[in-house]
């Protein structure tokens, strides 16, 4: 998840930019609190990836499922209030839902540790 996290990066920044996420009709807090949350998941995730003490690669799987939560979460805030689809939208939404599909594959996995 960590080594596609730019390539998501520049894809979403590009499609939400396109589609002038700002001017959305979002309740306030909204966008700050999906982007401190994924902050946080990024951050637990670079933790998990670059220790070598078990207790914390146990995080792994919470934290995987956060950001499972997060893309459906995002998926469907865009979705909903986002009704045009823009070019940077089309390569983005799919390329959430393979990451989604294949971070719920590897779950049972990462909540073994």
């Amino acid at each position: 998840m960590l080594s596609t996290a730019p390539i998501f990066a520049i894809l979403w920044g590009i499609a939400l930019i396109g589609a002038e996420a700002w001017r959305w009709s979002l309740p306030r807090g909204l966008p700050v609190l999906f982007g401190v949350a994924l902050v946080a998941v990024a951050g637990t995730l670079l933790v998990v990836a670059t220790s070598k003490n078990p207790a914390r690669t146990r995080l792994a799987g919470p934290a995987s499922a956060v950001l499972i939560l997060l893309d459906l979460s995002m998926l469907i805030t865009i979705l909903t209030v986002q009704p045009i689809l823009t070019t940077a939208l089309a390569l983005a939404l799919p390329a959430s839902l393979v990451r989604i599909a294949l971070s719920t594959r590897n779950l049972p996995r990462a909540f073994a540790r």
